[in-house]
């Protein structure tokens, strides 16, 4: 899939489950998102609508993205002022 999208942003695989436990991510899907800072600003399990037009806005006004000229990947960031 990443290979197939020509996704550029890095990925990691948790084979011994540190982040797992540290996280407490017990729940497949879940989905942790993290700002520049790291810090961790939601934590979703299970099955979320990501494409309406609510959760698209408030991702859009925490990490300072727009659309994308393309729908398939998304939002991209938008430059900082």
């Amino acid at each position: 899939f990443i290979k197939q999208t020509g996704i550029t942003f890095d990925n990691y695989l948790d084979r011994k489950l540190l982040l797992e436990y540290m996280l407490g991510a017990n729940t497949i899907p879940l989905t942790i998102l993290v700002d520049a800072d790291g810090r961790v600003l939601e934590k979703v399990r299970g099955a979320y609508e990501w494409d309406s037009p609510k959760t698209i806005e408030a991702i859009e006004k925490v990490f300072h993205l727009k659309p994308a000229d393309d729908p398939m990947f998304g939002l991209r960031m938008l430059p900082q002022k």
